[in-house]
């Protein structure tokens, strides 16, 4: 049944019912509860509705924070990678650099000397 018909139902049957005083007052807090009870179904529909959006916007943000994680992990993943590739540049660039120092240390004191070069 629906919530006007419970009103008018229940409202009839006060309008039967208010032969004295005692039954007036009766009626009157009957018809208090009916609204009060009218209000309560309200807040508690509008309580739902709220609760089903708070829901939905949790899912969305349970996807966006699964997203944000899988990304975090795949940059920390990519910036060790990169801290390799860099220390390993770094290595054999050191290793070029004493290479070189040692070839022209070879050059200068083996090789020029004996061709004049350097010395004058």
């Amino acid at each position: 049944m629906s919530q006007e018909n419970n009103v008018l139902n229940e409202s009839t049957l006060l309008s039967n019912n208010n032969s004295s005083s005692d039954s007036s007052t009766l009626a009157k807090c009957i018809e208090q509860m009916i609204e009060k009870r009218i209000h309560l179904e309200d807040d508690i529909n509008n309580d739902e509705e709220a609760l089903k959006n708070l829901l939905i916007e949790i899912d969305a943000l349970k996807t966006k924070e699964t997203k944000l994680r899988k990304k975090i992990q795949l940059n920390k993943k990519k910036k060790t990678e990169l801290e390799q590739t860099i220390s390993e540049t770094k290595t054999g660039y050191q290793r070029i650099v004493e290479a070189t120092n040692t070839l022209m240390e070879i050059i200068t004191k083996q090789h020029l000397p004996k061709y004049n070069i350097g010395t004058e």
